[in-house]
């Protein structure tokens, strides 16, 4: 704790800190509830197809217990935590749905459920923009506990609410908004059980962190904070005192509960050739360059934030300050070598650590102006370092803003719906963006690969035909969704081939960079007439690509220079003499 600061609680809190606070969780919900709609109906985003279609699974199987549907729960590989929450949120949604429609047969339903899957999809959202708003509200309170001084706390909030990471995966249903709010508040009563030792605080604790791991395995790291404050004020002597054998069982129960109620993501993950590298080696070397990684992602991400916590560190060291430099610089190098012990090299999963660089640079931030205040009024200083936040706002609030836009993907169905002849034969290869297609052409894709047919799919062809596609729109052949087309891959460039043979007339296809450009989209531009074109900027240079692994590759102020995201798409005439109009 600080030597000059007075110990403080919210009972304590002037009316200027009220409002900041109120203001800055106010920006956060904004810029993570901006552009919260981004490509719905459309599952543009990994991962949430994968959350949304477990709960929604589960609804269907009507069952809370996915371990006893574990070939018809395969849709799902994440644990059962937020699909739970995601059922609770939907499911008066869909039970209003189902009273406005008169109760009809169940596969008629369902056909209603597909059609408003965009509602389903913005509410499962919705909650992330919740979860990721009160993370801020969570770091003020450990800055707080911490610091004892509402400036500090306030600064933290404020560098977490505008961090161009944060408020970006907050606009999805993915886990990263539950994931950073469990471990933190865990963390948070591990403050408390320093400060107090009570043992609400300790089987809390235990509860929230067992609730992170049911989320996301990951997300119940905040129980080493709380075992380390534990230790920390008793002792060895009190190390298993019953406070701290309350939260361990409290923390194994619930987490073996979670396991237990569906183990299949942990037998995903402990498989030696599933997605995590637990056989590859492991070097000095290899680690070096997974902290360089992690460090260029953070620079990258937020500068503003990266040279604010370095300015804390400086601060901490010189102020003799060593449990925060301690505090950060252990949990960086133990976050850094378990990610590179047992995850992938993603960007994303270095995100729990960015709350701790707010607390950093807010310390610094606190002591800078301290500082500042003998030579200049205090309220000058204090506005001049705010301004620093007017860059991450900026590049979040560019990013939500591109999120608002339709998707390069949304364009060109538009375009080919409006403008392509009623029944022309399309063959579409991009991701996710469907569009409205016959009967036949569903009919065809079963006999061409059976499996390929999506849940969506096969109710429409199970319904009448009177509540099934209509004859007015496109005959569109989805190739994503195939394996093969006959004996070709439906990727490569001998599929152009079958595709003619077929009597298709246009080809609708996407890339992400050309290195990623298939085979299929190759041959269609040598054999091919290209009639529209589809890109999210004027260069071309791509933004984040939100079904990869990677968002940060370049400096993120960069989004200024896109009009939308999405990948490139191209849209091609296969045969001489197709009409590309609907009149023509």
């Amino acid at each position: 704790m600080t030597a000059q600061a007075k110990p403080v609680d919210t009972a304590d809190r002037p009316a200027w800190a009220g409002w900041t606070l109120a203001a800055i969780l106010l920006a956060a919900f904004v810029l993570r509830l901006w552009g919260v709609d981004y490509g719905l109906p459309s599952p543009l985003v990994s991962d949430e197809e994968v959350m949304i279609g477990g709960a929604l699974r589960m609804l269907e199987l009507r069952t809370v217990i996915p371990a006893l549907h574990a070939e018809e729960m395969a849709v799902l590989y994440y644990p059962v935590v937020l699909p739970y929450l995601y059922m609770a949120v939907i499911t008066p949604f869909l039970g209003g749905l189902y009273l406005a429609g008169g109760m009809p047969p169940l596969n008629e339903f369902a056909l209603q459920v597909f059609d408003n899957m965009g509602t389903v999809f913005l509410l499962a959202r919705l909650t992330s923009v919740v979860l990721a708003t009160l993370s801020v509200y969570v770091i003020y309170r450990i800055g707080l506990l911490l610091f004892r001084r509402h400036g500090m706390a306030l600064a933290a909030a404020a560098l977490l609410a505008t961090d161009f990471l944060h408020a970006f995966l907050g606009h999805f249903a993915r886990h990263w908004s539950a994931t950073v709010l469990l471990v933190w508040l865990t963390v948070w009563l591990a403050c408390l059980i320093y400060r107090r030792q009570e043992r609400r605080h300790y089987v809390l604790a235990g509860v929230t962190a067992a609730i992170g791991f049911g989320v996301s395995y990951i997300g119940c790291l905040g129980i080493v904070a709380a075992g380390i404050a534990h230790l920390a004020r008793g002792g060895l002597r009190h190390m298993f005192s019953a406070s701290a054998w309350w939260m361990a069982g409290v923390f194994f129960t619930l987490s073996a509960l979670s396991v237990a109620l569906y183990p299949q993501p942990a037998i995903r993950l402990l498989n030696p050739q599933g997605v995590l590298p637990l056989d590859d080696p492991k070097t000095l070397t290899g680690l070096i360059d997974a902290a360089g990684f992690y460090g260029r992602t953070l620079f990258f991400a937020n500068p503003v934030l990266s040279l604010g916590c370095l300015a804390g560190l400086v601060a901490a060291v010189i102020d003799k300050q060593r449990w925060l430099a301690g505090a950060f610089f252990a949990a960086t190098a133990a976050g850094v070598a378990f990610l590179y012990l047992f995850m992938p090299l993603e960007d994303r999963y270095i995100m729990p650590l960015v709350p701790l660089m707010a607390l950093t640079a807010a310390y610094g931030a606190g002591r800078f102006t301290d500082y500042a205040s003998r030579a200049v009024p205090r309220r000058i200083v204090v506005v001049g370092l705010s301004a620093f936040l007017v860059f991450p706002a900026a590049v979040s609030g560019q990013a939500a803003h591109l999120l608002a836009q339709d998707d390069t993907r949304q364009q060109a169905k538009s375009w080919a719906e409006a403008t392509l002849a009623s029944g022309s034969r399309v063959a579409v290869a991009q991701n996710s963006v469907k569009l409205a297609t016959t009967r036949a052409a569903l009919t065809e894709q079963r006999t061409l690969d059976p499996g390929s047919l999506k849940a969506a799919d096969r109710a429409r062809l199970a319904a009448p035909a009177d509540t099934g596609t209509g004859g007015e729109a496109l005959h569109a052949l989805h190739l994503n969704q195939m394996s093969r087309i006959g004996r070709t891959d439906a990727r490569s460039a001998g599929t152009l081939a079958e595709l003619r043979r077929l009597g298709y007339t246009h080809l609708i296809a996407d890339y992400n960079g050309v290195s990623a450009m298939t085979g299929l989209h190759k041959a269609a531009r040598q054999q091919g007439e290209p009639i529209a074109r589809f890109l999210p900027g004027p260069g071309e240079v791509l933004p984040p690509f939100l079904r990869t692994t990677l968002l940060v590759q370049w400096p993120m102020h960069r989004l200024f220079r896109f009009d939308r995201f999405g990948p490139a798409v191209e849209i091609f005439r296969l045969t001489q003499g197709a009409q590309d109009g609907a009149t023509q």
